[in-house]
C-alpha cells in the first residue's frame, strides 16, 4: 500500500496535537526560566550576593562604610583592569591580577577600614570570580542542555505517531526475537508497539539532528528546508549541547567537522563557547518553530481529506494566538514555512493577513507594495477591509468598517481583538480624544445595537468568513 494512503487511526491526528502542545509548553517554560535568569544576572554574581554571602555564612554584618569602601576600591580595580585588558589583551590581564595588585587591593581596603578578614574575602571575590565563568553561565548550560533533550524526545514522539498509524513501513523490517520472548506479549498489537520503540530508540540513539531529519525526509518526504528557515543554526545548537556535555563547553574536532559551513568564522579548536540568555531565546524560537511546522506537516500526511479544514483551521488559529501575544518574529517564520500547505482559502488568506502584519510591525516595507497587488475583487468583504488597513487608507478603511457592522460580515468583538484593527483603534480612539470626530468603537457599539441577534451569530470570533 502507498504511504500516502491515510489509513490511520483517527487518534493519530489528536496525538500529535498533544505531542506539539506539550512541547511547545515545555519551551515556553525554558524560554520564562531564560528571561527569569536574565533579569537576575547581577545578582548572581555582583558584590551585593558577596555581601549578602558573607553575611550568612559569617553571622556578622558588614557595615555601610565597609560596604562604601569595597565598591569604590571595586570600581578602582576594575578599571584599571579595563585599561590592562585593552593595552595588553587578556594574558596580561591575567598576570597582573597574579601579581601584586590583590595585596595593593587588599591594604587599600584595610587602610579604609575595613576588617581584615573582610577584605581578604573581597579581595578573593574581586581577583578570582572576574577570571571565572559567572554563576548564571552554568544555568544556562544545563538549560541548553534541557532544552535540546526536550526537543529530541519530541521528535522520537512524531517519529512513534507516525509508525504507529503505518505499521506497513516496518514490514520489512528483521526481527530477532527468542522464542521465550514472545510470550511477553499478549497480542499483536502490542508486539508491533515494542518493534515501534525498538525503531524510534534505535534510530534516536545512534543519530544526531541530521539522521533525526533524514528520517522524516526518507519515511514522510519532508524536507529540512520546509520546516525551518535555518537548520545550520539548529545544528549547531545541537553540537553546542554536544561540548558542553561532554567537553566542558570547549570546541573539539568533532563541532567543527560537524559544522563545515561556518567556514572562516568556526572558533578555535578548544575555545570556549558560553551560553547566554540572547543565543537560548534564539535556540528557543528556532526549535518552537521547527516543532510547530515538523508537526503540521506530519499530521497532514496522516490526515484524511475531510480533516483537512480542520486542521488549516487550528493552524491559523495558532497563528493568531501567536500574533495577539506580539510574537511577530515567529508569526513571520511561520506563515512563510506553512502558508504553502495550506488546502483551505479561508484559513490560508487569515494567516497570509496575519503574517502581512507581523511583518509591518516588524518594519518591512514590502508589506504596503504586496498587500496593493493582492486581488480581493472576488473575495470576502473582510479581506477588502483588510486589505485598506494594509495599506494605509485608514479612513477609507473606518467607513468600510463601519458599513461591514450594518451589513453584519463584521462584528464587534473581532474589531476590538484581531490586530489587524489595532491601526484603526488607535487612530480614531485618538482623534475622539481630541474632540475631533467620534470613535470608530464607539460608533460600531451603536450599529451592533441595532443589529439582529441572528446576524451577529453568523461569524465567531477567529472564525474565518464565507468567502
Amino acid at each position: 500500500m502507498d504511504e500516502d494512503t491515510p489509513d490511520h487511526p483517527p487518534s493519530a491526528q489528536k496525538s500529535i496535537e498533544d505531542h506539539v502542545t506539550k512541547y511547545v509548553h515545555v519551551l515556553d517554560e525554558f524560554e520564562y526560566l531564560t528571561g527569569f535568569t536574565e533579569q537576575n544576572e547581577s545578582t548572581l554574581h555582583g558584590l551585593e550576593a558577596f555581601f549578602t554571602s558573607y553575611e550568612r555564612l559569617r553571622g556578622t554584618t558588614v557595615l555601610a562604610t565597609e560596604k562604601k569602601a569595597i565598591r569604590r576600591e571595586t570600581i578602582t580595580a576594575l578599571k584599571q583592569a579595563a585599561a590592562i585588558l585593552e593595552d595588553g589583551g587578556m594574558d596580561e590581564l591575567r598576570s597582573h591580577s597574579l601579581g601584586s595588585a590583590p595585596g595593593d587591593f587588599f591594604h587599600r581596603l584595610c587602610n579604609d577600614g575595613v576588617r581584615s578578614h573582610l577584605a581578604g574575602e573581597a579581595t578573593v571575590h574581586m581577583f578570582t570570580i572576574p577570571f571565572k565563568r559567572p554563576r548564571y553561565a552554568r544555568l544556562y548550560s544545563s538549560l541548553l542542555i534541557a532544552i535540546v533533550g526536550a526537543c529530541e524526545v519530541f521528535l522520537g514522539s512524531l517519529m512513534k505517531e507516525f509508525l504507529g498509524a503505518r505499521p506497513q513501513i516496518l514490514k520489512n523490517t528483521e526481527v530477532r526475537l527468542l522464542f521465550s520472548d514472545l510470550a511477553s506479549f499478549d497480542d499483536l498489537d502490542s508486539f508491533k508497539s515494542h518493534q515501534i520503540d525498538r525503531q524510534v530508540e534505535a534510530v534516536i540513539r545512534q543519530g544526531g539532528i541530521d539522521e533525526w531529519m533524514k528520517w522524516f525526509e526518507d519515511k514522510l518526504r519532508i524536507q529540512k528546508a520546509s520546516v525551518t528557515r535555518d537548520f545550520e543554526a539548529i545544528r549547531e545548537m545541537f553540537q553546542r549541547r554536544h561540548i558542553h556535555v561532554h567537553n566542558d563547553g570547549r570546541v573539539s574536532d568533532l563541532y567543527l567537522q560537524k559544522l563545515p559551513d561556518l567556514g572562516k568564522t568556526a572558533p578555535r579548536k578548544g575555545s570556549y563557547l558560553a551560553v547566554d540568555a540572547e543565543y537560548l531565546l534564539s535556540s528557543i524560537n528556532h526549535l518552537r518553530v521547527m516543532g510547530i511546522v515538523l508537526s503540521t506537516l506530519v499530521s497532514q500526511k496522516l490526515s484524511r481529506g475531510d480533516a483537512t479544514p480542520q486542521l488549516d483551521d487550528s493552524v491559523a488559529t495558532m497563528v493568531y494566538d501567536l500574533l495577539s501575544a506580539g510574537r511577530h518574529e515567529l508569526v513571520d517564520d511561520l506563515v512563510k514555512l506553512l502558508l504553502p500547505h495550506f488546502q483551505s482559502e479561508a484559513p490560508r488568506l487569515r494567516t497570509q493577513i496575519n503574517g502581512w502584519i507581523a511583518r509591518s510591525r516588524l518594519g518591512d516595507s514590502e508589506v504596503e507594495k504586496e498587500a496593493t497587488a493582492w486581488d480581493t475583487s472576488a473575495l470576502s468583504p473582510v479581506f477588502k477591509l483588510a486589505q485598506l488597513v494594509l495599506t494605509g487608507q485608514l479612513d477609507d478603511a473606518q467607513k468600510e468598517a463601519i458599513t461591514q457592522i450594518e451589513r453584519g460580515s463584521l462584528d464587534q468583538e473581532e474589531y476590538d481583538e484581531w490586530p489587524l484593527f489595532l491601526p484603526l483603534r488607535q487612530r480614531f480612539q485618538k482623534a475622539d480624544q481630541l474632540g475631533v470626530t467620534e470613535s470608530v468603537t464607539e460608533r460600531i457599539e451603536e450599529l451592533v445595537d441595532k443589529t439582529e441577534p441572528e446576524a451577529m451569530d453568523m461569524h465567531k470570533p477567529n472564525t474565518p468568513p464565507d468567502l
